[in-house]
């Protein structure tokens, strides 16, 4: 068997190989675990691929199914504790862990105030 030069970095070495490097399209990783998700174990939901097995809610791990989540930052609920993280709050921010865009926004207008108030030359 011929030795493969495995490469890494700016480093190389001869190994000795018995199976081929395959790599896997990002297309083709579920989105939690990573593994491969081949096509009669994938759901997709909002562009992710998932195995069924892996397609949970964020909040309480229960099994979701295409016709019962909602996302939000990239992260999927069951529709129960997706209406309850947003009650808890009153908005999709703070119930979920976010930093409120009224603060982002206050802080934004504060950080131009100041710029603009010390580049004034006097």
């Amino acid at each position: 068997m011929q030795p493969t030069i495995l490469y890494i970095g700016r480093c190389s070495r001869v190994v000795q190989c018995s199976k081929a490097l395959h790599l896997i399209p990002e297309s083709e990783l579920c989105t939690v675990c990573r593994k491969r998700v081949y096509p009669m174990e994938c759901l997709i939901a909002d562009k992710h691929n998932f195995h069924k097995s892996c397609f949970r809610c964020e909040h309480c791990s229960g099994k979701l199914s295409l016709g019962n989540y909602a996302s939000l930052h990239g992260r999927m609920y069951c529709k129960p504790h997706f209406k309850q993280l947003f009650k808890s709050k009153g908005n999709y921010d703070e119930g979920f862990g976010q930093t409120p865009h009224k603060d982002l926004w206050i802080n934004s207008v504060l950080i131009q105030s100041l710029i603009s108030f010390f580049s004034v030359k006097r």
